[in-house]
Order: structure tokens, then C-alpha cells, then sequence
């Protein structure tokens, strides 16, 4: 089995763009998910090299496992826990779910990333968090506390809170005056 770890993929439409990519190679993986592709077979270097090129055209980036990228798998697996947690699919701590995910100590992953990208991984879902409640107020389906509890807030008062402090205005005030939002791979 080969895996193949792929950067800035970060939502299903890029698992999607990832697919057709491969399937425009004609090459048949096992599975593609948020950051990883998973083969049968390794692939052979011109192949890597003509995929590395097609990734690259699409904002992507393909980590070589010399250079393996932890803290690009961090943020996908974060992505993914928030995923999960929306769907209702998981509900045990962040800590818990990448250090299964990963293989490795939380309190290592935690020291790479932060000395990676001068952020916590803690700060880091909280932006993704944010990020994905601006959306879901934008759309104007869900209540508050229906976003805080998607969100896996533990109430609309906490979700509030922390929706101010990261962006400065309530929930109720974002709704109504909208503004601007970062793509996930900004964060």
C-alpha cells in the first residue's frame, strides 16, 4: 500500500478535484480523502512527477514522504474532526481523535504545529469554527443555538462568545451585517 499525502485539501470539492485528477491519469486509488490518497501500488517517478504538476495547477501540493508535511496533516484531520462532529459522527476530544489519526502524542503534534504556524492547534479549530459559522449564519437556516450546537459548541451562550472574541460582532450582528470570510486553507 502507498500513501500519497496531498496539501491545502480541505473540503469534499477538493477530494472531488483531487478523484477527477486521478482518474484524468488514469489511475485507480484506493481511496481519497482530506489530504491523502491511498493506492495499491506505488506509483511510478514520471507518474508522481505528471501529478505533482496537475495538484500544483489546482492549488495543491503533494508532499513528498522525505518532507512529509505534519502540520498540513494536522489541519486536514482537524478539518475532518469538524466534519465528523457536524454529522454527528464523533464525539470525543480533538486530542484524542488526531492522536489516533496521526499515530502520534498529542503533546508532540501540538509543539509542531504551533512551531509551524505560530498558531495552537486549539486556535486553529476555533478559526476553522468561526469560519464555518459565518457560513451557516450567511445561509440563514439554522438559529444560533441550532449553528452552536451543529458547531459542537456546548451552548449558544459559549458559541456566542467565542464567535465575538474571533470576529468582534455577535452572532445575530454577523447575520445581519454579513462581512468578509476566509477560505479554510487561510486559517
Amino acid at each position: 500500500m502507498k500513501i500519497i499525502h496531498i496539501k491545502n485539501m480541505v473540503c469534499p470539492r477538493c477530494v472531488e478535484a483531487v478523484r477527477q485528477t486521478l482518474s484524468g491519469m488514469q489511475l485507480k486509488p484506493d481511496s481519497v480523502s482530506l489530504g491523502k490518497t491511498v493506492f495499491s501500488q506505488p506509483l511510478q517517478p514520471e507518474q508522481l512527477g505528471t501529478l505533482e504538476e496537475k495538484l500544483k495547477a489546482l492549488g495543491f501540493e503533494l508532499i513528498r514522504p522525505e518532507a512529509a508535511d505534519l502540520p498540513a496533516q494536522i489541519r486536514s484531520a482537524v478539518i475532518r474532526y469538524q466534519q465528523l462532529l457536524e454529522e454527528g459522527k464523533v464525539n470525543g476530544l480533538l486530542s484524542a481523535f488526531l492522536g489516533s489519526k496521526l499515530h502520534k502524542n498529542y503533546s508532540y503534534l501540538s509543539e509542531q504545529f504551533s512551531r509551524a504556524g505560530g498558531q495552537t492547534i486549539t486556535q486553529y479549530h476555533e478559526k476553522l469554527r468561526t469560519e464555518r459559522a459565518k457560513e451557516l449564519l450567511e445561509l440563514g437556516q439554522l438559529s444560533v443555538g441550532e449553528i452552536a450546537l451543529t458547531l459542537g459548541y456546548s451552548s449558544s451562550q459559549h458559541f456566542s462568545g467565542r464567535f465575538r472574541e474571533q470576529t468582534g460582532y455577535s452572532p445575530t450582528a454577523w447575520r445581519e451585517k454579513g462581512g468578509p470570510r476566509k477560505s479554510l486553507d487561510a486559517i
